[in-house]
């Protein structure tokens, strides 16, 4: 004899339910600098990963890792002593060079924080608070268009005159979340502000020929925007059995 019978399994449901949910996140920041990264750097850009777990209770946890990278660099006086009395830099053909200061970095951080399910279509859903522990660190990198010039032919003179800076940084962000009913769409956006506590890391500086060991407050704040791929396990309703 065939017994059909019905076992209801409750359902991974976004829409009614708090669920467990990892979630690798995409992002891009654009900041503008505070304290004493203005002086060095104008505004820069960030393109971001990060792996964070989602718990039952709308706590969040992981690592964020963000390349760093502009195009306005203020701090470019240690370059004076290689200009010729017309300011400009003279290449191996004799030529004058196209030299480009541009500003790259990167952040490292873990992350905690929560999810409160204001204003949301569903529990896991709302606004979104994080802070993060981490390393941060950022240079100037000198590029030439034709590699000519003797400034940038040996990475040891180059280092001299990068000002490779690192440290301790802490970070905010306020902003929504929204994991969609059906998975299709998840994404975030909100305001993140940073603080780094950081130092010059080389020897010294050819262009002054002193070590910099001045501590520095360099800030951060700007807008963040991203979408999540979520690998939480969604179950069948029911199942039958003989």
């Amino acid at each position: 004899m065939l017994i059909l019978g019905k076992v209801a399994i409750s359902q991974v449901s976004v829409r009614d339910s708090l669920v467990f949910a990892p979630m690798i996140d995409f992002s891009y920041s654009y900041k503008v600098p505070g304290g004493d990264l203005e002086k060095r750097f104008g505004a820069h850009s960030e393109i971001g990963i990060a792996f964070l777990i989602k718990t039952e209770k709308n706590f969040f946890y992981g690592l964020d890792w963000n390349y760093i990278f502009g195009n306005e660099v203020r701090e470019t006086s240690f370059a004076d002593g290689f200009r010729d009395s017309n300011g400009g830099i003279l290449a191996n053909n004799g030529l004058y060079s196209e030299i480009y200061f541009v500003e790259r970095g990167f952040s490292l951080s873990g992350k905690v924080g929560m999810v409160i399910s204001v204003l949301a279509p569903n529990p896991n859903s709302g606004i979104m608070i994080l802070g993060g522990v981490g390393f941060t660190q950022h240079r100037i990198k000198m590029e030439d268009k034709f590699d000519e010039v003797p400034l940038l032919s040996s990475d040891g003179q180059y280092q001299g005159y990068d000002r490779l800076t690192n440290g301790l940084l802490l970070s905010e962000f306020i902003g929504y979340r929204l994991l969609s009913d059906r998975r299709l769409v998840n994404v975030f956006a909100g305001f993140e502000f940073g603080q780094a506590f950081t130092k010059n890391r080389r020897d010294i500086n050819f262009d002054t020929g002193v070590k910099d060991n001045l501590n520095r407050l360099d800030l951060t704040m700007g807008f963040k925007v991203g979408f999540s791929l979520l690998f939480y396990k969604q179950l069948p309703k029911d199942y039958y059995y003989r």
